[in-house]
């Protein structure tokens, strides 16, 4: 045996009752797999109810080792040990329905090149000490994933994920799932409703999702190339909040409903079918695209650093500083129910475009095309383009109520 014990059965009666240990006292029974002793790529099975077996091995240094649950109630764990930059861990299915679930607490005490499980849903915890290039799973669903070493961009990949907390000091060069999303879970008294599904990254290259992404999110731009958020693809609807050190590339969803995208840079375009209720926060903006607007609220002229993160995700607005802003394009083509577009306005209570707003400095549009109507509008900057397309018609900023001209100090007075 690979245990360095043996169980004989003494009577030969096959019964198991009067078996006794050929080595003296207890034993601690390992399941081991990997690179160990003078063992070499040792993998090792097992089978879930419906047959699926789930072949686990490690291709490079290190081995992993299973532990028991301590407690009754508690997850038994998986570790990875030694492992580094050069080590593939790989969940391998065969037989049955080819999925599998675990609900583990894993470590990792350093790095991995890759994290195969295609098939294989999780639950728990995934701790890496180092740094990891690519990750694949299935779904993901009350997970704590955390990333503490600095490394390489990795790429991500998984299935739908509800309430997985990733935070990451590895930059991620590319991010696919089907879905991430937000939901309340009464059960869990250990969290804020805002931390129950986040990712925290230094930056991003692409992320795309069919479905919808209603995360919490926090970029700190740590060591970011050119841009904090290269681009983003939400195939379903924005619902969630991201926060983001530096600039963003392109920002495309199908709707934003309830979503709020925030960004100490500036942000290259901005595309949506519809939105719902939306709010984007930048220091500027050159294209700004939407089908429809229902509610919108767009200020540009922010700037924070990563230390404003952790309120910004708790929804404090008050550590955001305003200055300058500008907007290069509007352009909607069908209607606007309400909206509220600012330069240079500080929305002193997180209201845009209210009584108590102050003007923060110079702002600048320099296109507006609306193609439906839009009577509830209020277009806001020190510098506006002198004729606005509304609805097919061409109208005069400087004699139009929507329009506010600002000059370059005091309260905007919007009631």
């Amino acid at each position: 045996f690979d245990y360095g014990a043996s169980i004989s059965s003494t009577a030969g009666t096959g019964s198991t009752e009067n078996d006794t240990s050929m080595v003296a006292g207890g034993f601690d029974l390992k399941y081991l797999f990997g690179s160990y002793g003078n063992r070499q790529n040792v993998t090792l099975s097992t089978t879930d109810d419906d047959g699926t077996i789930i072949t686990y091995s490690i291709k490079g240094p290190g081995y992993g080792e299973f532990r028991p649950a301590e407690f009754e109630g508690d997850r038994a764990g998986l570790d990875l040990i030694g492992t580094t930059t050069a080590s593939v861990f790989t969940m391998a299915l065969k037989g049955g329905d080819r999925l599998a679930n675990i609900d583990n607490d894993m470590n990792i005490a350093g790095s991995l090149k890759s994290f195969a499980a295609k098939g294989v849903s999780f639950t728990g915890s995934l701790i890496v000490g180092g740094s990891m290039l690519d990750f694949t799973a299935a779904d993901l669903t009350d997970m704590d994933m955390t990333i503490a070493g600095t490394g390489a961009a990795m790429k991500f990949k998984a299935g739908s994920i509800a309430n997985l907390r990733l935070d990451s000091a590895t930059p991620f060069a590319s991010m696919d799932f089907t879905a991430w999303e937000w939901l309340t879970d009464e059960a869990n008294t250990d969290l804020e409703l805002t931390e129950l599904s986040t990712l925290k990254a230094p930056w991003i290259g692409k992320l795309t999702t069919r479905g919808e992404f209603s995360a919490i999110s926090s970029i700190s731009g740590v060591n970011a190339p050119a841009v904090s958020v290269a681009a983003m693809k939400i195939g379903g609807a924005f619902s969630g909040q991201m926060a983001v050190v530096g600039n963003v590339g392109t920002f495309v969803a199908g709707s934003m409903d309830s979503g709020m995208l925030v960004t100490s840079g500036s942000v290259a375009s901005i595309n949506t079918a519809r939105a719902i209720d939306a709010s984007v926060w930048a220091r500027s903006i050159t294209k700004l695209d939407a089908g429809t607007i229902t509610s919108m609220d767009v200020a540009t002229g922010s700037t924070f650093d990563a230390t404003a993160l952790e309120a910004l995700a708790d929804g404090n607005g008050a550590v955001i500083t305003w200055g300058a802003g500008s907007i290069g394009s509007i352009t909607v083509k069908g209607n606007i129910a309400q909206g509220r577009f600012a330069c240079g306005v500080n929305p002193v209570n997180g209201i845009v475009l209210d009584e108590d707003d102050l003007n923060a400095g110079a702002g600048l549009i320099t296109k507006i095309a609306i193609g439906g109507s839009a009577s509830d509008l209020i277009i806001a900057a020190t510098t506006l383009p002198t004729i606005a397309k509304i609805g097919g018609a061409s109208v005069r900023t400087a004699s139009d109520s929507r329009f506010l001209w600002l000059d370059s100090s005091g309260e905007v007075g919007i009631v």
